[in-house]
């Protein structure tokens, strides 16, 4: 697999919903992907996914009514993010020279 490739399957994996860390770990261990690029991939998503959520709780659990919207507002935009990503992952993988 070439590094583009790898990447792409990376971020395809880690923004799938329901799929098991462990199932991904071991199938990106079976692509050999080097463990930089791993964490390179992995680290960004996963971060912005566990913060906006533990921030949305922690606003939740205090009341602080501007700190909810604030962390849905985040929340929001991390799924955003994730469904243009998921889309242009699947133009790509449709059309290898499309980026």
């Amino acid at each position: 697999m070439t590094k583009e490739t790898m990447i792409t399957v990376a971020a395809m994996l880690r923004i799938t919903p329901g799929t098991p860390f462990p199932l991904q770990n071991y199938l990106l261990g079976l692509a050999r992907m080097p463990f930089g690029w791993y964490m390179a991939v992995s680290l960004p998503l996963n971060l912005s996914i566990a913060f906006s959520i533990v921030w949305f709780g922690d606003a939740l659990i205090k009341g602080n009514a501007m700190m909810i919207l604030l962390a849905f507002s985040v929340i929001i935009a991390v799924i955003l993010a994730v469904r243009q990503l998921r889309a242009r992952l699947k133009r790509k993988s449709l059309d290898p020279k499309a980026g």
